[in-house]
């Protein structure tokens, strides 16, 4: 018995010399309320189960592999490779295969698919059968490309290295072209890679990886390293299969330890992991509301109030949660306030009711920051706006005298004040206070005074 290499034909022979072929059939793709059902190795069947609607498609070669997703239908035989909209399915686009490759894999987003083939290797193209681009990488083997190891959205493609399984390939959809510092080395061996297709409404593309462990890690495809460590976050383990909901929004779903889990907004742990239990959903179904969505949609177009009465309408606390980091990230202090009250987190209100009540723009920014635990980030918005003050004081509230020191040598200003603060702690000197305060009203009051000034509306 022996199985041709695309997998849909099988060959078989018994003890009396009978030689048996068969192929797959039955085979079921579905998408919003389309459902495409392989009748046999050269015909296809689409049903509108909206509109009672069906089309029957006939094809001269035998079909190899079968893709339905935002709106198209990709279907690749021995030959050519026929792309289908579902406005109609009367006139394909059509891409000649004539290579002799064999296709292994097809996937697809919202404006691109690529084709993995034995032969050629990747290939990006539009709907409108337009090659876009030819990612290749040093030591790539196409013919080991499988669905769970590569991933296309409408910025990126990822690629998992079946060479080394702890390695990821990122490229431009547009240019073919490596992303820098590629490739990404994971810790451990991976099973299963997926893009997100949204970018959580602020243009950030993220990664989901699923390690053998069965330990599920999120990780943006930008800025993925931070002081040369990877921007990683655990979301889940014991995880059985994952996926993101491709309709519009990033919302995660995921069978994890035989419950289903409902990630409505995954970004959260970089927001504020404090309340990241608070973001998910568990359900014993798999029923899925539909107010995530539309809460990531509002979030999308800085519609905060209608957030927050969809909100109020929905009585879901881990809506108020998604709410809360959503605000936080989109740097909206009233809705963020309002949310975080609604979850009970009150030491978050009142450090938002300070941040509010900051006179410019740049240190409130830096402030939330804060908020989403990243100093670093905060002391860059703070230099860049020249609030040097400000940022030695940041460090100073975070216990790093020795990092406030350094940033008042450099730029010369409050050496006594990063000074004392370090002299305090390791030498218990006297620490002339009268001048450090005089110097300290003094910049809060020019910090007030200064063009860039504006209160928090």
């Amino acid at each position: 018995m022996a199985w041709t290499p695309d997998g849909t034909q099988i060959a078989c022979a018994g003890g009396s010399g009978t030689v048996l072929f068969g192929h797959v059939t039955d085979r079921r793709y579905e998408w919003k309320n389309h459902e495409v059902i392989l009748l046999d190795d050269k015909k296809v069947k689409v049903i509108d189960v909206l509109q009672g609607n069906s089309e029957l498609l006939d094809f001269r070669d035998r079909i190899i592999k079968v893709s339905l997703g935002f709106g198209h239908l990709i279907v690749a035989t021995s030959s050519q490779c026929y792309v289908y909209s579902e406005k109609n399915w009367n006139t394909p686009c059509i891409i000649d295969l004539s290579s002799n490759g064999r296709i292994v894999c097809i996937k697809q987003c919202l404006d691109y698919f690529c084709l993995v083939d034995n032969f050629t290797g990747i290939q990006v193209f539009s709907y409108e059968a337009r090659l876009i681009s030819q990612p290749k990488y040093p030591g790539l083997r196409p013919e080991l490309i499988t669905p769970p190891c590569i991933s296309i959205s409408n910025d990126h493609l990822a690629i998992k290295d079946r060479t080394d399984e702890k390695a990821i390939y990122l490229f431009e959809v547009q240019s073919g072209r490596q992303l820098p510092e590629m490739p990404i080395r994971f810790w451990n061996e991976i099973q299963e890679i997926a893009l997100g297709q949204s970018g959580n409404g602020t243009g950030v593309r993220q990664i989901i990886i699923l390690d053998k462990n069965r330990d599920l890690y999120l990780m943006p495809t930008v800025q993925f390293k931070r002081n040369g460590v990877l921007v990683i976050k655990k979301l889940g383990a014991m995880v059985e299969t994952v996926a993101w909901n491709n309709d519009g929004s990033d919302v995660l779903v995921a069978m994890a330890d035989g419950r289903f889990v409902i990630w409505p907004y995954p970004n959260a742990i970089f927001v504020d992991e404090d309340v990241v239990a608070l973001t998910k959903f568990e359900r014993d179904g798999s029923n899925i509301s539909p107010f995530p969505g539309l809460l990531q949609e509002c979030a999308r177009k800085k519609q905060w109030e209608e957030a927050i009465r969809l909100c109020r309408y929905a009585k879901m606390k881990e809506l108020w949660a998604c709410l809360a980091c959503m605000a936080l990230n989109g740097q909206d202090l009233n809705t963020a306030e309002v949310a975080y009250a609604s979850i009970d987190e009150i030491q978050k209100v009142q450090y938002i009711c300070f941040i509010r009540d900051i006179p410019t723009a740049e240190a409130r920014s830096a402030e939330m920051a804060l908020m989403r635990k990243q100093p670093k980030e905060a002391e860059n918005i703070l230099l860049t706006a020249n609030l040097v003050y400000r940022a030695i004081r940041m460090w100073i509230n975070l216990f790093e005298w020795e990092r406030a020191l350094e940033l008042a040598v450099k730029y010369k200003t409050h050496v006594d004040t990063g000074l004392d603060s370090v002299a305090i702690i390791k030498f218990t000197v006297k620490v002339d206070w009268e001048s450090i305060q005089n110097k300290i009203k003094m910049e809060d009051e020019n910090e007030k005074t200064k063009p860039i000034t504006k209160s928090y509306q």
